[in-house]
């Protein structure tokens, strides 16, 4: 006579082998790796007429933002470009000393095509072609020009002053039609190290007061060729 205990286990694992095999088998699912979003890379270059990095004469607050993001772009009124007074404009690169960038719009309530950009003071990130930026001192200048320049007279007071002419040189191309170049000297300078250099006269860079100064590009100013 059959063991009732037995029977009764063998039915169990009967019942658990049926089971197994009518489960469906399990399949491992594995994530798809995320493609990575490489970020559109920003010219550094200074072109004259055309840009000033990211800036060009078409651009607007909107693409400016969708290309570089919200926070590197804020609405500002900067200084005009006689610096006498405000104008409708906007700040690249805010919070960053080495990459800010100021324009000012020709379309003030749509916040589109830029009339002007510039770099100043510590921004030297960007480059003309040739290798001019901010900090380029009197003496590179003569060196990418290949001849000496010519310097506005400074005004009494200031430490800054534009270059009044390339005199053909190198840089003319690039520089002479759609951008101004300054220069500024050490704050440090004395009353009687400016003198010579503030008499209404432009100054050749080679001029002996003038070059003892060290003088150094402290601001780009482009201008944008209207869109024909």
């Amino acid at each position: 006579m059959a063991n009732p205990t037995r029977c009764g286990l063998w039915l169990l694992v009967l019942g658990v082998l049926g089971s197994l095999a009518a489960a469906p088998p399990s399949i491992e699912v594995t994530a798809s790796p995320v493609a990575k979003v490489k970020p559109v890379p920003i010219p550094r270059i200074i072109e004259p007429g055309a840009r000033l990095g990211p800036v060009t004469g078409t651009s607007s607050l909107e693409n400016l933002r969708g290309a570089l993001g919200p926070r590197s772009v804020s609405l500002e009124l900067v200084l005009s470009d006689d610096g006498k007074s405000r104008v409708s404009g906007a700040v690249i690169y805010p919070a960053d000393s080495h990459k800010r960038i100021e324009l000012a719009w020709a379309d003030t309530v749509g916040k589109a095509r830029p009339r002007w950009a510039r770099v100043r003071n510590a921004a030297s990130w960007w480059h003309t072609p040739a290798g001019v930026r901010i900090g380029t001192t009197l003496v590179e200048l003569e060196k990418l020009n290949g001849r000496a320049f010519t310097v506005q007279s400074f005004r009494g007071g200031e430490r800054r002053s534009a270059v009044r002419s390339w005199n053909k040189g190198n840089l003319a191309d690039e520089l002479e039609k759609n951008a101004r170049i300054w220069l500024a000297v050490p704050a440090s300078a004395t009353k009687a190290q400016m003198t010579p250099i503030s008499q209404g006269n432009p100054l050749p860079s080679g001029d002996p007061p003038l070059r003892r100064l060290s003088p150094h590009v402290t601001e780009i100013f482009v201008h944008f060729v209207p869109a024909s």
